[in-house]
């Protein structure tokens, strides 16, 4: 009983460890691009301001959290891009299931708008 209320409190209290995946392509380009490296700094620099809230972990199995993300470039001349966010727990609950669309009314880059709604989703107070 013990070791569970230690559990609740450290998923409650503690920062969740997030496993993050990134991949990019432009539109007639048959390759993915891995870059996940982009992802984990976009996150990096918002933990750098707000530590406490998630860490980034490399490995997969100890993550309370694995996010996904998939950015396509270059849609048409309306859509410059597209992306979606998947957003699990450890155990496969999904928690968020989402789509992006950037175009000339859009504030944010197509590869920045799913890391800000993970952010935003993980670290809400």
């Amino acid at each position: 009983m013990a070791l569970a209320s230690v559990y609740l409190y450290r998923e409650a209290h503690g920062p969740k460890r997030v496993f993050v995946s990134y991949l990019e392509k432009y539109e007639g380009d048959e390759r993915d691009t891995n870059n996940t490296v982009f992802a984990e700094e976009r996150l990096g620099w918002r933990i750098s301001e707000n530590k406490g809230c998630i860490v980034l972990t490399h490995d997969r199995k100890k993550a309370d959290y694995l996010v996904s993300i998939s950015v396509i470039r270059g849609i048409n001349s309306q859509i410059f891009g597209q992306a979606s966010l998947s957003i699990t727990k450890r155990n496969g609950d999904v928690v968020l299931a989402d789509s992006f669309y950037q175009d000339l009314k859009s504030a944010e880059d197509i590869g920045q708008q799913p890391i800000t709604r993970t952010w935003e989703l993980l670290c809400q107070k």
